[in-house]
């Protein structure tokens, strides 16, 4: 079982690098995809540099502050808490909350949501 997974991640990464065109969100959710198998494994290391690049590209894609961005920054509070890395963890969840709420003050009140805080 343990060889089809490797076999798994070998093959998703060939089609990654054989298509370099493809989108910063595609790239955004592969990395994603990998950072939260290889936590699951407990290659926390492993999982942080995956989950990095994961907001990188969805950086890129929508913003840092976007949405989407904000699970790439909740995933990695989640290895960094897993590592007992409390304050690294609570930084990342910090900036979950504060792209929430940004979120929700834009719906609720339409002029705040390209505006301040």
């Amino acid at each position: 079982r343990r060889k089809r997974r490797g076999e798994k991640e070998e093959v998703i990464s060939d089609v990654f690098v054989q298509n370099p065109d493809c989108s910063n969100r595609t790239k955004s959710q592969l990395y994603r995809n990998f950072g939260k198998l290889y936590a699951s494994q407990g290659k926390h290391d492993e999982a942080l540099r995956q989950l990095a690049n994961d907001v990188y590209f969805s950086s890129l894609q929508v913003g840092p502050e976007h949405m989407e961005t904000a699970g790439g920054y909740y995933f990695l509070a989640t290895v960094f808490y897993l590592q007992k890395r409390i304050d690294c963890a609570l930084a990342m969840c910090d900036k979950v909350v504060e792209i929430w709420l940004k979120h929700v003050r834009g719906l609720l009140d339409p002029s705040k949501a390209r505006g301040g805080a």
